[in-house]
This record gives C-alpha cells, structure tokens and sequence, in this order.
C-alpha cells in the first residue's frame, strides 16, 4: 500500500473532521484578515458588501449543494466572510467616512455576529460530539 493509498483511506475515515477543521481554519484566517483590515481606510458600502456576501453564503449553505466541493466553497466562503464583515463594519463605525451607511452595517454585523457564533457552536459540536442525557452523540 503507498503512501498515497493510506493517506486516502485515512480521509476518508475522517474526512467530516477534515472538512470541519477546513472550516474553523477559514474563521481564524478571516478573523486575522478582518484585523489587519483595521488598518486600511474605512468605506461603509465595503463593510455593507461584505455583510451581503457572507448572509448570501449562509442563505446558500442551507441547501443541498449538488457536490462536496460546492458545499464546501459556500462553507468557507461563509466562514472566511463572516467574521471579516463584522471586525471590518465594527472599525468603519467610527472610522468611515460615510458613517451613515457605517452605521448601518453595524446592525448589519450585529446579526450576522450572531449567526457566525451560532454556526461556530454547531461546527465545534459536530466536532468534538457532545454528551447528551447519557449517550454520546455524533450527529454525523
């Protein structure tokens, strides 16, 4: 058996833990891109964008994707947007220059902040399994 056979039976024992792992190592980059973004000039209507984009992520995650790779590119376009829109439209806040449409996309963020931390509670609970009422629950 090559190195590559074993490398392809192990992903597919684990392949949800690997596409989950995929997904919080998107949230962590588009955290980090969301603060280094802090420090370029400020724009609402790209705080607004951002926020449109990763709601249309999260509206076309929740269907069936015809394919792995399709799901997967909503996920971590999601997971990658989500949280860059919402350190990005807590910044321009303050920093915009257009603050009227800043301010907007904040309650914007505010809402998308709380479907990201839904999904990322989910996420983690389909990695880890969680006990509940004495059985252990894989969902997957």
């Amino acid at each position: 058996m090559t190195l590559h056979d074993q490398f392809r039976q192990w992903f597919y024992a684990h392949e949800i833990r690997v596409v989950i792992l995929s997904q919080l190592a998107a949230a962590l980059a588009g955290t980090l891109a969301g603060v280094w973004c802090s420090r370029t000039r400020m724009f609402g209507w790209v705080a607004i964008v951002l926020l449109m984009l990763s709601g249309a992520a999260a509206f076309a995650d929740t269907f069936e994707p015809p394919n792995l790779t399709t799901g997967l590119i909503v996920s971590w376009t999601f997971y990658f947007v989500a949280p860059l829109g919402v350190i990005y439209s807590f910044y321009a806040r303050r920093r915009a220059q257009d603050r009227a449409v800043a301010l907007v996309a904040f309650a914007g963020a505010i809402v998308m902040a709380g479907f990201f931390g839904m999904s990322l509670v989910l996420t983690l609970f389909y990695l880890f399994g969680v006990r509940f009422r004495g059985t252990e629950c894989f969902p997957i």
